[in-house]
């Protein structure tokens, strides 16, 4: 943020801000009322105000108090802060105390040129606009409403006319990760000073939208990266600070300059001749100002509670939105005191008392992981950021001792490597690589390294693939349907067929064919009867048991007891299965075909190799993935119920 030179009412040089005493932002919710229907929606909003909305009279006093803290910024949220009729008279109080004031109005037909023109009359520094694809069809999906993405188009145009500094704001999640480059294309054109881009938190109706991946989510960090180095406006990340600790280690391997360090970006674009320089963040990162003296850059990483405050439509305190912890009410409370004094918010600035591997990661201080997703994911706010890729040196854990359930389903790019050595990760998840690697005569510490490498193809396109620990159990069944059950279905009586064939032709010299042939019918009659019983009990239970979970009421009474009981009998059936798949690349050795094998016969054995690598893979994302988080839920609805 730009300031000049000239003081504004007590609100300090952001470079001068201490934030264990002053936000540098702070997000007022003046309403949840709003006539969108977004599916990422952190507030739920609805289409009329809730009681006990702060009156103008409280938000009057409550802009006072971010003002007396020296809070640069202030943003009027909602909802669709539009439906509030003082909205005008908020913004000119806020500007009047000092603080640059900036609003987030929704795309409806509230959103006209004269509405624009009164807030920039007031005393508006910033408008921004949601957009979250670039067509129509993708925008208007999200945002559950026809005509937003006109609307928001408009807006911009009407922005652009009265002279209103005006921002963009992307969520991007599973939804529409991967067309970043249109709508980068998009911000360019529609001429904004600030390109505000949120990774989802799986809060409010955003528990229902598609989460990313740790690898998705550093792809998109490079994209944002380069994106940023080539424009001339502000691009901010939210809920997702280890994006500074992407441009850091970036940092260190930049070829450029006589120290090596690469280049930073002037603000208008063009290369800079000031390089990175030791343990700073590019230029980009650290911008106190925007075009025309618009709002910049916190002079250090914002997170929540930690440079953030938000105060919702009823006046409740809270660290951050996505972080709707209530520590406080300005009703009976001094803002003041809560921000700096709450226990919670206290914890929030303290990166030393983060867990897991935030807590000893040497980018802690610059990056410190999304709390709010933390909170999200785990109830903890203090609990590591789950979407982070990197593993920080002081807490990278031996792999070897990494239990093969756990390493598959961290890294799904281990899955084909472990099945080119031949080690069960599915039906002997249980096992510790270590273990897994003497069973199979293997060199524990080469099978690691192999492991450990730099991830190439197969990485990428597990990384394209959906992270099946936190998407909704009803996507994850949907897809075992599609794609794994539809797979046996399809190929058990073609490889019944093909066997039969192979058998009569070479059986007499290759007697281990009728071994196969015996293994695979009984194999054939189990996953039949097994597809049917998930089909039939277990996945549907598992759908009504999430359906109650959202609602916080206990799911009704099973025939067959708790989940746990038909999990142990398909768990005890993926172990024959695995078994008779073992029997028969035993009896094969590995799938070996003789010199005088047909096309047939190799055609056989490659459809064995494939039907055993769908398996594995079938297995895993059951054992490993959905029973545990389906016992967990149910224990979680029945817990929510008596609570």
């Amino acid at each position: 943020m730009h300031v000049g030179n000239r003081s504004r009412a007590g609100v300090p040089n952001p470079s001068n801000i201490d934030f264990a005493r002053t936000p540098f932002v702070a997000i007022w919710e003046t309403t949840r009322a709003c006539d969108l229907a977004c599916r990422h929606c952190r507030a739920e909003a609805i289409r009329d105000a809730l009681p006990g909305e702060l009156t103008t009279d409280e938000g009057f006093a409550l802009l006072e108090q971010m003002a007396a803290m020296g809070t640069p910024i202030c943003v009027l949220s909602g909802g669709d802060p539009a439906k509030r009729g003082d909205l005008c008279e908020l913004v000119r109080r806020g500007n009047d105390l000092g603080m640059r004031m900036a609003t987030i109005p929704a795309a409806t037909e509230r959103l006209t040129r004269d509405l624009v023109q009164r807030l920039k009359d007031a005393g508006l520094s910033q408008m921004a606009l949601s957009l979250d694809g670039p067509t129509a069809e993708v925008h208007d999906t999200f945002r559950g409403t026809p005509g937003a993405f006109d609307r928001t188009l408009r807006g911009a145009r009407y922005a652009a006319e009265v002279g209103l500094p005006f921002q963009i704001n992307t969520t991007f999640s599973l939804y529409n990760w991967n067309q970043f480059d249109a709508m980068a294309d998009w911000v360019k054109m529609l001429g904004v000073v600030f390109w505000e881009v949120f990774f989802l938190v799986p809060m409010g109706r955003g528990r229902e939208v598609g989460q990313m991946s740790a690898r998705q989510f550093e792809m998109l960090f490079e994209k944002l990266a380069r994106f940023a180095r080539g424009v001339d406006f502000i691009v901010k990340i939210t809920e997702a600070p280890h994006y500074r600790r992407y441009l850091m280690q970036q940092r260190k391997s930049a070829a450029a300059g006589e120290d090596g360090h690469g280049p930073s970006i002037h603000p208008q674009g063009a290369a800079a001749a000031v390089p990175y320089g030791k343990g700073r963040l590019p230029a980009h990162m650290t911008r106190d100002f925007g075009p025309g003296g618009s709002i910049g850059l916190a002079p250090k990483g914002v997170n929540s509670g930690n440079g953030h405050l938000f105060v919702s439509y009823c006046g409740d305190i809270c660290p951050s939105g996505f972080l709707p912890l209530v520590c406080g009410n300005v009703r009976r409370d001094l803002l003041a005191e809560i921000y700096r004094s709450h226990r919670a918010f206290r914890e929030l600035r303290a990166p030393e008392l983060f867990k897991g591997k935030c807590g000893v990661c040497e980018f802690r201080n610059i990056c410190g992981g999304s709390r709010a997703r933390a909170f999200a994911m785990t109830g903890d706010y203090l609990a590591e950021e789950p979407f982070c890729a990197y593993e920080p040196k002081e807490h990278k854990m031996n792999i070897e001792k990494k239990t093969l359930r756990d390493l598959v389903t961290e890294m799904p790019e281990a899955a084909p490597i472990l099945e080119r050595l031949q080690i069960d990760y599915c039906c002997g998840g249980n096992k510790t690589l270590e273990e897994a690697c003497v069973a199979a005569r293997l060199d524990p510490g080469k099978v690691a390294a192999q492991l450990e490498a730099p991830p190439g193809l197969e990485a990428d396109t597990a990384a394209k693939s959906p992270d099946w620990r936190i998407q909704p159990l009803s996507s994850l069944i949907w897809h075992i349907l599609a794609a794994h059950h539809s797979y046996v279905k399809r190929e058990l009586p073609r490889l019944e067929e093909l066997i039969a064939k192979v058998c009569s032709a070479h059986a007499e010299l290759h007697p281990e064919l009728f071994k196969i042939q015996r293994v695979f019918g009984d194999l054939k009659q189990e996953l039949e009867e097994h597809l049917q019983r998930e089909e039939r009990v277990l996945f549907p239970y598992v759908a009504i048991i999430e359906d109650f979970a959202q609602t916080k009421h206990a799911p009704p009474a099973a025939p067959f007891g708790g989940i746990q009981n038909p999990i142990q009998m398909m768990t005890l059936e993926h172990e024959h299965a695995g078994g008779a798949l073992r029997a028969m690349r035993s009896v094969s050795s590995n799938y070996s075909v003789p010199p005088e094998g047909c096309a047939s016969y190799r055609a056989l054995y490659r459809a064995l190799e494939a039907f055993e690598h769908d398996l594995h893979q079938h297995i895993h994302l059951e054992n490993n993935i959905l029973f545990p988080r389906a016992i967990a839920l149910e224990q979680e609805a029945t817990s929510a119920s008596r609570a």
